[in-house]
């Protein structure tokens, strides 16, 4: 339970970071890949993605016997997923103001946006939802694949990264702006070895035990080479060639610090960690909302400099999604449990 919890303050704090990054890029200055801020927008999602795997690994790994243990698995899924998600649309479309077609909405309210064209979500970073959607799909088959064999399930793992290297390499140009091909990048398979990467850590190394000095080693050697990889420009530059390598192998290395260390905080930061940590889903898909809402209230009655937004809308935020998680999300999750005990 106490590495469990550090994986949450590690949730918590990846979710503050891309919040900081968005908020800082729409309301101070665009942050390009030789800014650590500029790296985490773009790697925080993918540690989120290991973080996945192995969550999903550690709760599942004896969970998946038959198509009927699978469909709980998906059931509770949705109950995790799909309620914040209807909220922020919800909000978007009839607090904000802001009109999509039905087919749109139709795909983001289904999930199905994520396996038909990922590249048609409604808030701002639901690709990673669509993503996850997919990986969750696949989940009982890699859970099933370790359980049989974590050589093939290391195998299947190779082959995915594979594949990320194929987009790296040859589907993406880095000579050409991120943003030109954004829906090449948030392709699912672009990203998917993350996601296995997080199983096939809980398969290889939950009986494992490092030496204090060996994690801190580990931690240290892949924030240093997450910070300081030489790479700067357009954000393409790191998720190309050997940046994506690098910074790929630092993300997950960042991971597995983590999951092995045991850290014991002070109650007050724990609390505040763990509150944060909890609120993830809703601090990464509701800061876009709560800051243009604010800012539609506030905008002809206050005059704010750049860094007083940052600051106000990451604050509305945090104390917004911890209210959102408590009242919406957890309910839902302990429903979704209910239902399929």
């Amino acid at each position: 339970m106490e590495r469990l919890d550090v994986l949450d303050w590690q949730r918590g704090l990846l979710a503050i970071s891309v919040m900081f990054y968005h908020l800082s890029s729409w309301y101070i200055a665009p942050l390009d890949s030789g800014s650590l801020l500029g790296r985490l927008g773009i790697y925080s999602v993918s540690m989120f993605f290991v973080l996945s795997g192995l969550s999903m690994a550690l709760v599942y790994k004896s969970f998946f016997i038959d198509i009927k243990s699978a469909m709980k698995f998906f059931t509770r899924r949705v109950f995790r997923i799909l309620p914040l998600l209807w909220l922020s649309i919800g909000l978007v479309v009839f607090v904000i103001g802001k009109s999509f077609s039905v087919e749109k909405i139709i795909l983001n309210l289904t999930l199905l946006f994520g396996f038909i064209s990922p590249g048609e979500y409604i808030n701002t970073g639901a690709w990673s939802i669509g993503n996850e959607l997919v990986y969750y799909s696949l989940t009982p088959f890699i859970i099933m694949l370790f359980n049989r064999d974590v050589f093939f399930g290391n195998i299947f793992l190779a082959f995915t990264i594979l594949i990320g290297a194929w987009f790296s390499h040859y589907k993406l140009d880095p000579e050409l702006p991120l943003s030109t091909q954004w829906n090449t990048y948030i392709n699912p398979f672009n990203n998917f070895y993350f996601y296995v990467s997080g199983v096939a850590i809980a398969y290889n190394l939950s009986s494992f035990n490092f030496r204090s000095i060996h994690i801190s080693t580990i931690s240290l050697a892949s924030v240093l080479l997450f910070m300081f990889y030489p790479a700067d420009g357009n954000q393409i530059k790191i998720a190309t060639g050997g940046a994506r390598i690098a910074l790929s192998i630092a993300s997950i290395l960042i991971v597995i610090s983590a999951y092995k260390s045991v850290i014991e905080l002070p109650r007050a930061i724990n609390y505040v960690l763990t509150s944060i940590g909890l609120a993830t889903y809703s601090i990464y898909l509701l800061h876009p909302i709560v800051s243009e809402m604010i800012a539609i209230k506030t905008i002809n009655t206050y005059s704010f400099d750049s860094l007083e937004k940052v600051i106000i809308f990451s604050i509305a935020t945090i104390l917004f999604s911890i209210m959102v998680y408590h009242i919406i999300e957890k309910p839902c999750i302990k429903l979704g449990k209910l239902i399929t005990k």
